[in-house]
């Protein structure tokens, strides 16, 4: 006898029902994680301002050059390791001090002058502020842009690279900043020789009182302010 045939339609397999705790405890293992993650993002960046804050000050006092993994770790108190860590060699913790005394004066100087009602007196507030942030010591040793474009000037590498750029800039920043200040005053704008002249002018004067100020030479400072103010009231005249 043959054997009886079964249902053309076996019966569907069941798959066993997955519980949702472990999902749950993988996402609260991420969450973890990414805390975790945040908490030493926020001490690392707290560790980096506070090497940078160093920095500066070791720089405008002892120049770029003074800024070393060794005395600034020890300065700030973390270790040398870390340090290299945050910054990698020497060379990379003074690119980033530089940088650092670039935004601290756009922060202290030039957006604050963008308030100004007017670009002459937008100009008058750049030039003239920046006497303001050496005689007030945001930096123990006066302007610390001022200071690398000598101590670099003739250090092949990327810190005067940087520097090179930096002042390339700043005197088109100011370029503009004049020629706007003239022609809102209705004046025609400066030629290209006087235009360069000046500039040559307000950098020079800036580069006599910020040694003037780290020699205590109260009255060469003064002069430099002076000579920047007579330049600047003898350009927006006419």
């Amino acid at each position: 006898m043959p054997k009886p045939s079964s249902s053309s339609t076996p019966a569907p397999k069941r798959s066993p029902r997955k519980s949702s705790h472990p999902a749950k405890s993988s996402s609260l293992a991420e969450s973890a994680d990414e805390n975790a993650f945040d908490g030493r993002r926020v001490r690392g960046d707290r560790t980096r301002a506070r090497v940078i804050d160093v920095a500066l000050q070791i720089a405008s006092t002892q120049g770029l050059d003074g800024v070393t993994l060794g005395p600034v770790a020890e300065a700030a108190g973390v270790s040398k390791g870390h340090l290299a860590l945050l910054f990698g060699g020497r060379e990379q913790l003074q690119l980033a001090t530089l940088d650092a005394a670039v935004a601290l004066f756009e922060e202290r100087i030039v957006a604050p002058a963008k308030n100004a009602t007017s670009r002459a007196s937008q100009l008058r507030k750049v030039c003239l502020g920046w006497f303001d942030y050496v005689q007030n010591r945001v930096l123990l040793g006066g302007c610390l842009i001022t200071a690398v474009s000598s101590e670099f000037r003739t250090i092949d590498g990327p810190i005067r690279d940087r520097v090179i750029e930096l002042r390339e800039l700043e005197r088109n920043f100011l370029r503009d900043l004049i020629q706007s200040a003239r022609a809102e005053a209705g004046l025609r704008a400066l030629s290209a020789t006087s235009l360069e002249r000046t500039l040559f002018l307000l950098l020079a004067y800036r580069a006599a009182a910020n040694v003037a100020f780290a020699l205590n030479a109260t009255d060469d400072f003064e002069l430099a302010l002076k000579a920047t103010r007579e330049l600047l009231n003898e350009m927006l005249a006419g």
